[in-house]
């Protein structure tokens, strides 16, 4: 049995969307176009089926190269109400993506906030608490024997809720100060400054043998004046 042209693929196609059976159109039209690709009839039949499916970006492209090979006022009309819908969609499609890509921009900016927030207050608190913790350990800074340059600061006497060199109940008000000293908070960005009083807060004896370093001798001062000493 011969099978049907693409004419009279096209003209079903035409009677399923005129009764809105529009996949059944596109799957005609699709057949008609296989068989030949430059059929203006199968293109804009197809064209208003994806019109009445939604599919707007298809419709245009099918009813637009339809009508630059056989133009006709009737689709000329179906197309403008087309493209309409199509720029529509587009603008809606472009503005969702760009709201999600601001969206996503403001979480990452907040989680990048938030982290670096929770970093300073932590090697905020670990200051405190290595400073309280070597000045409890030593008897008071210069306790010790009077160590120079210290100008005879006083026993600190640990920091309440020390509890033997854990994290100390710093005050807020004491977390706010510290936080909010740039040079303090830059030193104790330093790997090397936050190892020292990590390890002084683990273990105040070893306080001891950071003396003789004058970056963290100064931190240490510049801790103890804060926290009263």
């Amino acid at each position: 049995m011969k099978a049907p042209s693409p004419l009279v693929y096209a003209k079903r196609a035409d009677a399923y969307v005129k009764q809105r059976k529009c996949v059944s159109a596109v799957r005609d039209c699709d057949a008609a176009l296989e068989m030949n690709p430059d059929s203006a009839k199968a293109l804009k039949t197809r064209g208003l089926a994806r019109r009445y499916l939604g599919h707007w970006t298809r419709a245009q492209l099918d009813l637009a190269r339809g009508q630059s090979i056989d133009y006709d006022e009737q689709t000329a009309a179906t197309q403008k109400l087309v493209q309409g819908k199509f720029d529509k969609a587009r603008s809606s499609t472009i503005r969702a993506k760009k709201q999600k890509r601001e969206a996503e921009a403001r979480a990452e900016k907040e989680e990048r906030i938030r982290k670096a927030a929770e970093e300073r207050e932590a090697a905020a608190g670990a200051a405190a608490a290595a400073a309280g913790a070597a000045g409890a350990g030593a008897g008071g800074f210069p306790g010790m024997g009077g160590m120079p340059g210290m100008g005879g600061m006083p026993g600190m006497g640990g920091m309440p809720g020390m509890g033997g060199g854990g994290m100390p109940n710093i005050p807020p008000e004491l977390l706010n100060t510290l936080m909010s000293d740039p040079s303090l908070m830059a030193a104790m960005q330093k790997p090397k400054v936050m190892a020292a009083l990590q390890e002084c807060m683990s273990n105040p004896a070893a306080f001891t043998k950071y003396q003789n370093d004058p970056e963290i001798m100064d931190l240490v001062k510049k801790l103890g004046g804060l926290m009263g000493g």
